[in-house]
């Protein structure tokens, strides 16, 4: 495992660009953390118009954080280009590497205390983009990633899991949110450490919350010609302390007929100390 700095990037009005940002003096008082995390779908379909709308999403998301996967050149730049962007967060960038057509990227309203990339066992590229939040009870780690996504690479993703998990061990609260690429009632959901809680399900129980849903996505039908009721994209928690206060999907209403934000819906958590 190859475990390498990122630098977090702040829009600087006098420079006229995104220039690395300082480390922020001292920790910061955490009540409470909200999270969205979402696969933005790399498809040429409907981009401009799809992009704009996750914009428009992600602005009034009340974030504090925000995780993105299969974020494409061009939807990075786009992302560094927007107003508020610009006045109000915190990019964690990308790397790009060979073969890789697409990444994985943070943006933050919270002071980032410091960033990494841990380059995972893949065949595709993958990576575990975490920033750490320096907060007055301690760090909070907060990580995303996009796992394997072939069907067969079940014993990947386990994998994939197992790094990961052994990453964040090290802090003492973390939080871990992405496309898993595997449901729920799927074998891979025995490798989850069972110390991190789903937070839709601290919320919804066994409701289905699927994150693909061609009953209700109908781009994603249309594009692809076959149904899928899946729940693949999560937030999960050890947060010592906390508790879950919201959970919700994000992004899953249409922006036009036939056309949605992504071919998944996105996830919305909000934790608060108990």
């Amino acid at each position: 495992m190859s475990r390498m700095p990122v630098a977090a990037h702040a829009f600087s009005e006098a420079a006229g660009r995104w220039v690395p940002r300082g480390l922020d003096e001292g920790p910061i008082e955490l009540e409470s953390l909200t999270v969205v995390t979402q696969n933005v779908w790399f498809d040429p379909h409907e981009k401009r118009a799809r992009t704009r709308a996750l914009l428009e999403r992600l602005e009034g998301s009340d974030a504090d954080l925000i995780a993105l996967q299969e974020v494409t050149d061009d939807v990075f730049e786009t992302l560094r280009a927007t107003e508020w962007i610009r006045e109000e967060v915190s990019l964690v960038p990308h790397t790009s590497g060979p073969g890789r057509s697409y990444e994985v990227a943070w943006l933050s309203r919270l002071p980032v205390a410091r960033a990494f990339e841990l380059e995972l066992e893949s065949l595709m590229g993958r990576t575990l983009l975490v920033v750490e939040l320096a907060t007055t009870r301690g760090i909070v780690a907060v990580a995303t990633v996009h796992l394997e996504s072939e069907r067969p690479m079940r014993a990947a993703r386990v994998a994939q899991l197992e790094e990961i998990f052994d990453a964040l061990d090290r802090y003492p609260a973390a939080v871990l949110c992405g496309d898993l690429n595997f449901d729920p009632s799927e074998p891979e959901q025995g490798a989850l450490d069972p110390a991190y809680h789903d937070a839709w399900v601290a919320l919804h129980g066994e409701a289905a919350g699927y994150t693909e849903d061609t009953t209700r996505n109908t781009m994603r039908f249309l594009r692809k010609g076959k149904h899928k009721h899946v729940r693949y994209d999560r937030i999960l928690g050890r947060m010592p302390g906390w508790r879950v206060d919201d959970a919700s999907l994000f992004a899953d209403a249409p922006i036009a007929e036939d056309l949605f934000v992504s071919d998944h819906f996105g996830v919305r958590a909000r934790l608060v100390r108990r």
